[in-house]
């Protein structure tokens, strides 16, 4: 078995065929988390959140609603402001540098 060995560790060295950026993938809950429990503005998104997602459930929903919903719903998650802690921990899991790309709006000052 010298050969596997051999060949598993030759592709380890070897450079990858395509390289991405650093991310993760947070869960749902999380994101419900901090609309239920975070600012005042999350909160307001809050109940929108739940409306739409209510409506995504319509059985008799046209196919154009439920794209404009889905559109809705993102544009949703864009506004939610996260709590400076949970960006300071992605940070830290990812082993990436502070950078103000990744600061809430929530935890700048003026």
């Amino acid at each position: 078995s010298s050969s596997s060995s051999s060949s598993s560790s030759s592709s380890s060295s070897s450079s990858p065929s395509f390289l991405t950026p650093p991310g993760a993938c947070l869960p749902l809950g999380l994101m419900e988390a901090v609309l239920e429990y975070g600012s005042t503005a999350n909160k307001a998104l809050a109940v929108r959140f739940r409306l739409l997602a209510q409506e995504t459930a319509a059985i008799d929903l046209p196919p154009q609603r439920l794209d404009e919903v889905c559109r809705e719903i993102q544009d949703v998650v864009r506004q939610i402001q996260i709590p400076s802690p949970v960006i300071q921990k992605l940070i830290k899991l990812l082993n990436l540098p502070s950078t103000p790309n990744l600061s809430s709006s929530s935890s700048s000052s003026s």
